[in-house]
């Protein structure tokens, strides 16, 4: 307390502190005994923690004068609370929470000697509900490869068991996942609390021993937990929404092209690599078997732009290898513009349906090539040329690798030996 002359203080009606040049039953127009000792220092009191009530307190000074020729009269107050040591410090260190955390703490009642019951509370710091916007599945890994190693084999036989599904936060804030759950595909619900930091991934699994056996017990791989069912190896609508109405993450995939089809059990996961996940062309396949879950991922390109540069290939009509076919067929038929080899397609030939004939055409396509654009055309005088329309499929066949596609296709009318049928490819991108 800072005074001059003299002051008494008041807690809630009760008199706190008197100081000593004031008298105790000093009334308004009671002047002081005397000035202040030091009128420019403060005098510290001590007050019992008692004198003051849980909530708010009224707090009154009165101060006086010592003579009524003085010429000011001031007072300044701080009030501090401080523990009492002389039992023992009770004074705990700060707890500083850099991550999201559940915090468990009991209470102490000194004068019981008894500790209250143990209550919990889960902070997270600058955390946002996840949605639309901030949330999405960038691997989905629905037909893994069979199981070969005698790690996995030893947990597992079946291939679905290795299934993984990745999420990212594509946020600068934490993103709480507290009940995201799917509404269509799997069935998973993610645990209360559930924060995913920002850039960071998150791994849902279909049996988490069996994905361990295969890509280790990696601490940096955040598994969220199993999932129960199992992702379609034809594809299926996967639909993930809040515990509102809000939709996530609401999507079908495929495994027919234009989808890639090497993730359809030859081994590598789709990565989402684009914006529009209803989109085929938003996702390739991952460039390594397996992918890699809860990590950034490294992509097949599917396009002619990158399969220039690693053919080295500078013009798009050239002719490499000086076989007679040009780059752009060789990237469309998917054969080697490095090696002169002859096209072994397409193959043409007359085909008995009952008493009629038809033309019948096969070839093979490169289903990674989506950017390529294979048109056939028919003619009778090499002048009009018609497109495929006139052609009806006969068979597909996907190689077992997912990388090239055998179609044959058949004239929808007879041809006839008085009038002459042509055909060609027209291709584009």
């Amino acid at each position: 307390l800072k005074y001059d002359d003299g002051a008494a203080i008041y807690a809630n009606g009760s008199e706190l502190i008197r100081t000593k040049n004031l008298p105790s039953e000093a009334a308004y127009d009671t002047y002081s005994t005397s000035g202040t000792p030091n009128e420019r220092i403060y005098h510290e009191y001590q007050v019992p923690s008692s004198s003051f009530v849980d909530g708010t307190n009224q707090i009154a000074v009165e101060i006086h004068n010592s003579s009524p020729n003085s010429s000011d009269i001031s007072f300044d107050l701080i009030l501090r609370g401080e523990v009492d040591t002389s039992v023992g410090s009770r004074i705990t260190s700060p707890v500083i929470l850099n991550d999201p955390s559940m915090i468990r703490a009991r209470a102490y009642n000194p004068s019981k000697r008894e500790w209250s019951a143990l209550n919990e509370a889960f902070f997270s710091i600058g955390s946002v509900p996840a949605n639309s916007s901030n949330f999405r599945i960038t691997e989905l890994h629905y037909h893994p490869e069979e199981p070969s190693s005698e790690n996995e084999l030893s947990i597992s036989a079946d291939r679905d068991d290795y299934e993984f599904v990745e999420f990212l936060n594509t946020a600068t804030s934490p993103i709480d996942l507290s009940n995201i759950h799917f509404e269509d595909g799997i069935n998973f619900t993610f645990s209360e609390n559930t924060i995913l930091n920002p850039d960071q991934r998150i791994v849902i699994v279909r049996d988490e021993n069996a994905f361990k056996a295969r890509y280790g017990n990696d601490p940096k791989i955040n598994v969220a937990g199993e999932y129960t069912g199992r992702l379609s190896n034809d594809g299926e609508r996967l639909f993930i929404k809040n515990s509102t109405t809000n939709n996530i993450v609401d999507f079908t995939y495929n495994d027919q092209v234009p989808w890639p089809t090497a993730a359809d059990g030859t081994g590598p996961s789709l990565v989402l690599t684009g914006e529009m996940a209803n989109d085929p062309l938003s996702w390739k396949e991952n460039a390594v078997k397996g992918g890699r879950p809860g990590y950034p991922d490294a992509t097949v390109s599917s396009g002619f732009n990158q399969w220039k540069e690693t053919n080295q290939i500078t013009d798009n009509l050239g002719d490499n290898d000086r076989d007679g076919i040009i780059n752009l067929i060789e990237y469309a038929f998917n054969t080697n513009p490095n090696i002169a080899e002859p096209l072994a397609n397409p193959r043409a030939k007359v085909a008995s349906v009952g008493e009629n004939q038809y033309l019948e055409i096969t070839y093979t396509e490169n289903i990674q090539a989506t950017d390529a654009d294979i048109k056939i055309q028919l003619s009778h005088d090499l002048k009009d040329w018609n497109s495929e329309s006139q052609m009806e499929t006969i068979s597909e066949t996907i190689s077992d690798d997912k990388k090239t596609k055998t179609i044959t296709i058949r004239t929808s009318d007879p041809i006839s030996s008085s009038k002459d049928t042509y055909f060609r490819f027209n291709i584009s991108l």
